[in-house]
């Protein structure tokens, strides 16, 4: 069967501290990290980075969003050591050809629900483009930090007889005010996908629960909304349930408590069963997440140059532009297919919909 691209979803999980969340300090920290010339990252034999990031409205559930949009790079080189001949058989070849793989994402920076495309075989997974972001997030951050601990610093040394315990005091009091930046990308799942990845065991024997911190929103579960309370009054820096039965669990109670977290992403959430024939099947997020195939239009006319069926010239971003918009589309689809992704308060809401406001002032990016 041939390979076709496919779109998946996240929840982009983006923390400074206990109570700081993206956009808060998006502004600040998050989209300079993206948008200003992000730096590029080596392994191996690969580099990535982010392509022509920007902030854009776009239509989703009936309203203009304002979203991070872009194009995640792996730029590489194929090596080749032998070639086969039919009538010599295994001979060496050495040689090298550069090629790159990409996807193409949307960040939606009101429910900071990511969707990111493989357009490419082989596109670099959604780890790999965590890693580049926490990269550039948490170099900007640390300047932001910095700049405040000066500012502290220099506020103790402008009064009267400052003393090096009290400059030391306001450091340190800063620095734990700002607190450390983590950023979790978790695949979501609607409750259809999650059920045929359970139903594929015969036995499930156990089920583990990680909460993570979340931004502004509450759980789809009010279980999980108690729980997180709890931790909080404890002072828990990590709490995870679990569900262990040699003998098998209840694959369809497991289903049932279990489909609307996968939804959300606002925990890890793993499970180990055997399959009839008795192999292990042990999985995350990133094992029953949802995919949704999205063909391409032609590589000629998403490069630009080339007319459409009515004979006019597509420009690479207006190629960009219709496929951000089929991605949406196709979350928008995920969503009425019973995933509620977004449980903010009413209250929430409006101090959310301020910092979008101020996003768009500062960028200077129209309401639409």
């Amino acid at each position: 069967m041939a390979w076709e691209p496919y779109v998946e979803f996240a929840n982009f999980i983006c923390k400074f501290g206990e109570d700081t969340n993206l956009l808060d300090l998006a502004n600040d920290v998050v989209l300079p990290a993206l948008l200003s010339h992000p730096e590029k990252y080596e392994f191996m034999s690969s580099t990535y980075f982010l392509y022509e990031t920007r902030l854009e409205m776009l239509p989703f559930d009936g309203r203009d969003e304002l979203c991070l949009v872009g194009t995640f790079i792996q730029d590489t080189r194929h090596r080749s050591v032998q070639v086969f001949d039919p009538e010599l058989g295994l001979v060496e070849s050495l040689s090298e050809t550069p090629y790159a793989t990409s996807a193409s994402f949307v960040l939606i920076l009101r429910n900071h629900k990511l969707l990111y495309y493989h357009e490419t075989p082989e596109a670099p997974p959604l780890g790999s483009f965590k890693n580049v972001v926490t990269r550039n997030i948490r170099r900007y951050y640390k300047q932001y930090v910095d700049d405040r601990i000066a500012e502290a610093a220099a506020e103790v040394q402008s009064r009267k007889n400052p003393t090096k315990t009290a400059i030391n005091a306001a450091k340190s009091a800063t620095r734990r005010t700002y607190g450390r930046f983590t950023l979790e990308i978790i695949s979501l799942s609607s409750e259809d996908d999650f059920r045929a990845y359970i139903q594929q065991m015969s036995r499930l024997v156990s089920v583990r629960i990680e909460l993570v911190d979340t931004n502004d929103e509450n759980d789809n579960d009010p279980f999980f909304d108690d729980v997180r309370e709890k931790k909080e009054a404890i002072g828990s820096d990590r709490t995870a349930l679990s569900h262990e039965n040699t003998e098998g669990l209840n694959r369809e109670e497991a289903i049932n408590q279990l489909s609307a977290a996968t939804a959300q992403g606002n925990s890890h959430i793993s499970v180990v069963g055997f399959d009839e024939a008795g192999v292990e099947i042990r999985g995350g997020a990133t094992d029953y997440k949802t995919r949704i195939t999205l063909p391409l239009e032609s590589r000629e006319n998403r490069d630009g140059g080339s007319p459409d069926v009515e004979g006019n010239v597509i420009s690479r971003t207006e190629n960009a532009g219709i496929l951000m918009r089929r991605m949406l589309s196709a979350f928008g689809a995920f969503v009425r297919r019973g995933v509620h992704i977004d449980e903010t308060p009413e209250a929430d809401a409006q101090i959310i919909e301020s910092k979008i406001a101020a996003v768009q002032e500062q960028f200077n990016i129209g309401a639409g």
